[in-house]
Formats: C-alpha cells, structure tokens, sequence
C-alpha cells in the first residue's frame, strides 16, 4: 500500500470534521484564519518537543512511561502526556483564536480550537498511519482523531463562556472559566490515555463508553453554541 494513499487516508477524518464544524456556522469565518489555527496546531507539536525536553531535564523519570503501578502511570498521562498537548494547542487556539478580531460570537472560538487540535491530530495521525497501516488509519478515524476534535470543543465552550464573563465584568467566574479551558481538556485527555495505556481488554470496552459519552457532549455543546447569536462579545 503507497504512501501516499495512506496519507490521504489518515487526513480524511480530519477534513470532514473540520468540514463539520465548519458548515455549522452560520457566519463564516474567513479561511486564512482557520488555515492559520490549522496550521498553528501543527507547530503545536514543536511546543510539545519543547515541553517535553524540558521536563525531562527537570524530572526525567517523568518523560519515561512506567510499566507498573497505577499512580505513576495516572501521574504520566497527566502531566507528561495530557498536560504538555493540551497546553501546547491552548497557547495556539489562544494567541491566534481568542485574541482575534473575527472573534465575535461564542461559536467562532469552538471552531478556532478545534482546527487547532485538528492541525495537531493530523499531524500525529499521519506518523502513526505512516508506521502501522491501514488499519490503523480506520481505527484512529473513529477514535484518536475525533477525540482530538472532542478536546478542542470543551477547549472553545470554556473560552466562549470566559469571554462572555469579561464582558459582563464577572471575574471570578471569567477566571475560572479560563481555568476550565484547560483544565477540561487535559483531564478528559487524560482519561482517554490511562485507559488506553493499561492496555486490558476490561478498560478498552470502557474507552469505547467514554468515546460515545464525549461525542454526544461534544456536539452538544457545538449545537448549543452554533445557535447563540451575540455580536462583539
């Protein structure tokens, strides 16, 4: 099987879903900017690099996954898995999403987050396709790369609510909302990983529970705010 084909096939899912998102917006956001946040997802993994040597000068035994004891490992995803990711896409979705001026309706910073994990999805898909095949592709299409998208809506609704808390000058709920944006994603990362990470075929049936219980509040919440209409929030 070519390459090539491979490629197409791991960046499939992640056009459609952008293709998704996208079309559920009622006023469209201008494609260099979602090319941007696209792209910026990408160069997300270069942070991930970044964070991840770094811990690794400071805790190395952080970086090294264990291969026993529950609380380790819970303490690896967290922090050396969920944490540098998540963080890493939250710098690009904010810099280039939530400081943007196109940012005038509660949806709009759904999409940005979004195309950022997608940007970041992709580019992990691609590696992973690339090294183990086709079906690997299928299975990461119904799993890893809509996950990723899972992620980024949580990301968008908490900024979405942080921005509307600004406005009404609510500080307190404004901070923890920000605190939320990031906090939501990795925690829900990281339950995804552990599971997958302690590799029992008992906590695999639960991951596919946890899929389908992350997708039907993923797009909930894109329903939900692709619906509210405020200007210049």
């Amino acid at each position: 099987m070519s390459k090539l084909f491979l490629v197409l096939i791991a960046i499939l899912p992640v056009f459609l879903i952008c293709l998704f998102v996208y079309l559920k917006d009622d006023e469209k956001e201008p494609l260099s900017l979602l090319a941007r946040l696209f792209i910026s997802g990408i160069l997300s993994v270069s942070l991930v690099y970044l964070f991840t040597y770094s811990l690794q000068l400071l805790i190395p035994s952080f970086i090294v996954m264990p291969r026993s004891g529950y609380l380790r490992l819970f303490l690896y995803t967290f922090f050396s898995v969920a944490l540098i990711e998540e963080f890493s896409k939250y710098i690009m979705a904010y810099v280039f999403g939530y400081k943007d001026r196109n940012f005038n309706q509660p949806y709009d910073i759904v999409i940005y987050t979004v195309f950022v994990s997608l940007g970041f999805a992709c580019f992990e898909n691609i590696i992973y396709v690339l090294q183990n095949g086709f079906v690997n592709a299928i299975l990461r299409a119904v799993t890893a790369v809509p996950i990723h998208a899972c992620y980024g809506v949580f990301m968008g609704y908490y900024l979405a609510l942080a921005r509307l808390s600004k406005k009404h000058r609510a500080k307190r709920i404004f901070i923890k909302n920000m605190i939320l944006s990031i906090l939501v994603p990795v925690c829900l990362h990281t339950l995804y990983d552990y599971l997958i990470f302690l590799n029992d075929p008992f906590f695999i049936l639960i991951v596919m529970i946890v899929i389908v219980i992350m997708y039907y509040f993923s797009i909930k919440k894109l329903v939900q705010l692709s619906k509210v209409e405020l200007n210049h929030i």
